[in-house]
């Protein structure tokens, strides 16, 4: 049998070493976000070299249903916000944030009197 098993283990060769080059980017995301993309915690095997806007496209890719929430996503990486063209190391965990507004101004504008009623002190 011409070329045998052996071929067969030459022509796997490449595989084998993107996975062993590769990196495992462990991804933790919360909300509307873990939702669309089915879980609050993944990991992502991207190509040595990746960046944050590569998981990112990664992501969108294997997610479409979370494209619009990824775009908004704030990446952080060991407690500090990254840029998009932040490079990735083996391991290191990123965190995607969903930005977040709201709250009240202080005092309500909306009050016309105080919250509590004033008492006289003794």
């Amino acid at each position: 049998m011409p070329g045998g098993p052996y071929l067969n283990c030459l022509s796997a060769a490449p595989i084998l070493v993107l996975r062993m080059t590769g990196l495992t980017i462990p991804v933790r995301v919360g909300g509307g976000l873990a939702h669309d993309l089915g879980a609050a915690r993944l990991a992502v095997l991207l190509p040595a070299g990746a960046t944050v806007a590569d998981l990112l496209a990664d992501l969108r890719r294997q997610h479409p249903r979370a494209a619009q929430r990824l775009a908004l996503a704030i990446p952080v990486i060991a407690g500090q916000t990254v840029a998009a063209d932040a490079p990735l190391a083996a391991g290191q965990e990123v965190a995607l944030l969903m930005p977040v507004s709201g709250g009240s101004p202080w005092p309500p504008a909306h009050r016309s009197v105080p919250p509590y009623p004033p008492r006289r002190l003794p």
